[in-house]
């Protein structure tokens, strides 16, 4: 008799939990053990995040607003941005990078003979929670303490849609650099391609609020590559910028298309590497 269609969620759910778990440990005790390495990149984190924040400071000088932004709603711009960029970093995009590497030499190889689902593994074999702690803690705190609280006029519906379009915007993000690392089942190599999204990416989420893009730019990086969601979009929310329901709307749509392209994506990448290989 075959498994129910629960019990097959419920094995691929386990098998996930269990990676997710290996992952954790093993990357909590490789990371501890360089103390040193992990207090240099505590305070160069912080040194960026300080003078980003005096960069703010001279150009308001002579500004009331960017965008429509006042100069503490573009630091709670950052802090989203900085957040779900350390939340990315810490969970998949270390990972994704060495993908193409492990393509280039044939440790890929290692991989498929798993019995775990491969495209899941090899995004979430290395998860940082020291990462969070070390890297980001120090800086979103400096950020949290910078932010005139009482003027933002925040509400807790804005809030909580602004966390679900935050976490749809990370799972976006994900497709978007995993699908980038593709080409090199092909060429070899896709380095250049990951380099593209890391720094189109860097810019919006730091730079680029919603209301600060033009449609063609909205359309660009809000569908096509839909890199802004997670930090143009949910800080709009937030502040009651945008209508909600409707980002929350278009945030769920790309997320759903672009796990879709992923998958496709991945299982076309399997069949030319095993077929290069063979």
């Amino acid at each position: 008799m075959k498994p129910s269609v629960f019990n097959q969620l419920k094995e691929a759910l386990a098998i996930r939990l269990i990676i997710i778990k290996t992952a954790i440990i093993y990357s909590f005790q490789e990371e501890t053990a360089y103390p040193a390495e992990n207090w240099g990149n505590m305070l160069s984190t912080l040194i960026y995040i300080a003078t980003f924040r005096l960069f703010l400071n001279i150009l308001y000088t002579n500004i009331d607003t960017l965008a429509g932004y006042t100069e503490n709603e573009m630091l709670f711009f950052l802090l989203v941005g900085q957040a779900s960029f350390y939340l990315s970093w810490a969970i998949y995009n270390h990972n994704i990078r060495d993908i193409s590497s492990s393509v280039n030499t044939g440790n890929l190889d290692l991989v498929l003979t798993k019995p775990v689902p491969s495209a899941f593994y090899i995004s979430f074999r290395k998860i940082s929670l020291v990462h969070i702690f070390r890297d980001a803690l120090a800086p979103l705190l400096f950020i949290i303490a910078t932010i005139s609280w009482e003027t933002l006029h925040l509400n807790l519906a804005n809030i909580l849609i602004g966390i679900i379009i935050c976490t749809l915007g990370i799972t976006v993000t994900y497709c978007v650099y995993f699908l980038s690392v593709l080409p090199s089942f092909w060429f070899g190599r896709s380095d250049e391609t990951y380099r593209l999204v890391y720094l189109v990416e860097d810019f919006v989420q730091k730079h680029l609020p919603l209301e600060g893009a033009s449609n063609s730019l909205k359309i660009l990086l809000g569908a096509l590559i839909p890199l802004m969601i997670g930090s143009a979009f949910t800080t709009s929310v937030i502040l009651g910028k945008s209508n909600a329901l409707a980002l929350l709307a278009w945030a769920a749509a790309v997320t759903i298309l672009f796990l879709l392209i992923r998958k496709y994506a991945w299982g076309r990448a399997l069949r030319a590497y095993t077929s290069a290989s063979s």
